[in-house]
């Protein structure tokens, strides 16, 4: 079990909503669940108290229906435990009006409902959410790697990078990603903005609307 559960296995109260982010994602739910089941006192495989949320098979998010199916279980009692457990996997894929519709629930969920979601990356995540979670990151050392394109490179050569740039890398997650904004030229922040490859690269608009900016003050 990874120190990340062992810690909260330690704790006597399990806070709810939590945010754990990893790159490991068949390992991530695995462990997940296996904790879970490990605070349930019926260590039964299907048990109705632990329910695993995820996206559709050939979909890349999820339904409206699935999002309205969440909400509804959270507001029943347990079955058979003190709690009800809510694994809500890939939840970076979420649209923002999915993330939307789940907010209040989150935030004002029943106390036996214990919810944990999990994501690749949290930077796709809305700040209303991440604002109500608590977050655990598994591999670190995994997101402070250096993922963004060269911008001194000519500009068919940019292109082609941006292309092919890893989606599930976020740049807003690295340590210097604010530092790494601020040194670009004007010229390769317009193009980012308005080229609307910032979503692609999880870079946050009004970060590039700041540094432009202070590009601008500063002349």
């Amino acid at each position: 079990m990874h120190p990340v559960f062992k810690e909260l296995q330690a704790q006597d109260s399990l806070p709810s909503p939590l945010l754990i982010v990893s790159q490991k994602h068949e390992e991530l739910v695995a462990q997940t669940v296996e904790f879970c089941r490990s605070r349930l006192r019926r260590k039964a495989k299907d048990h109705p108290d632990l329910m695993l949320f995820t996206i559709e098979p050939g979909s890349k998010t999820y339904s409206l229906d699935t999002i309205r199916q969440i909400i509804d279980e959270m507001m029943l009692p347990p079955f058979e435990e003190k709690f009800r457990y809510f694994i809500l996997d890939q939840v970076e894929t979420m649209l923002p009006v999915h993330q939307n519709a789940l907010l209040k629930a989150l935030e004002e969920h029943p106390s036996c409902v214990k919810c944990i979601l999990l994501a690749r990356s949290a930077a796709p995540l809305l700040q209303t959410i991440l604002s109500r979670v608590k977050k655990f990151t598994i591999d670190a050392s995994q997101e402070l790697s250096p993922v963004f394109p060269n911008f001194h490179q000519p500009f068919s050569y940019l292109h082609q990078e941006v292309q092919n740039f890893d989606d599930k890398a976020s740049f807003v997650d690295l340590e210097n990603g604010q530092a790494l904004l601020n040194q670009l030229s004007e010229s390769a922040l317009l193009w980012t903005l308005e080229g609307q490859r910032a979503e692609t690269m999880h870079i946050k608009k009004k970060h590039l609307l700041e540094s432009l900016y202070a590009k601008w003050l500063l002349g």
